[in-house]
């Protein structure tokens, strides 16, 4: 992330409170795009939010049933863990994809501490959430990444370990406009030459 060959180093202007404070706005620059660079969290939502998109758009594709599907098609989910960790976490294959391309695991070794701040939080009440992606959130438990054997996963490692015939990559090149044939995005016009999907 403070690299700057890989951080495109935004920052953006605050409003209230801190009017005038400059923060930072990391977006990553390379193949793969800020999945680069971001703390890698592997965080899917509430069952109640799908639920209600679903009932405000009016489209039963939202739903948390219809999208936990696509979920499961995206994810090769590692649910193996140790046994000392299970009481803390505790994902069930059948809850979650193994076979598609974004790799995802909980951490097989966790920092000093991290299993006392966890008991130290449910001794105040709050429970323990073994699968914090199970559609339920409440409760504090262990946030698996994206990565695999502790190597990050990004868009590209993910989705480009089997690069599609049509894929043409164009690397140090910015985009100046995205051309547009009605409403469909056909190409890029990139200042020094245009790119044009062909389908």
């Amino acid at each position: 992330m403070l690299d700057p060959r890989l951080n495109w180093g935004y920052k953006q202007l605050s409003h209230e409170p801190l009017v005038g404070q400059p923060r930072t706005y990391d977006r990553g620059k390379g193949v793969g795009g800020t999945s680069l660079i971001n703390f890698a969290m592997y965080t899917i939502g509430p069952q109640d939010d799908y639920d209600e998109w679903a009932r405000i758009v009016e489209d039963e594709s939202f739903n948390w049933e219809n999208t936990k599907t696509r979920y499961k098609r995206i994810e090769n989910y590692n649910t193996n863990l140790a046994e000392e960790y299970r009481i803390y976490a505790d994902p069930k294959p059948e809850s979650h994809g193994q076979g598609g391309p974004l790799n995802i695991e909980i951490a097989r070794h966790w920092e000093r501490g991290f299993t006392e701040t966890l008991e130290a939080i449910s001794n105040t009440g709050i429970p323990i959430n073994k699968d914090v992606n199970s559609g339920d959130p409440i409760g504090i438990g262990a946030t698996p990444g994206t990565s695999r054997n502790g190597i990050r996963e990004t868009a590209s490692t993910s989705y480009l370990r089997k690069t599609p015939e049509n894929l043409h990559i164009v690397t140090n090149t910015l985009v100046h406009k995205v051309q547009f044939d009605g409403k469909r995005a056909i190409g890029v016009r990139t200042g020094e030459k245009d790119c044009m999907y062909a389908p």
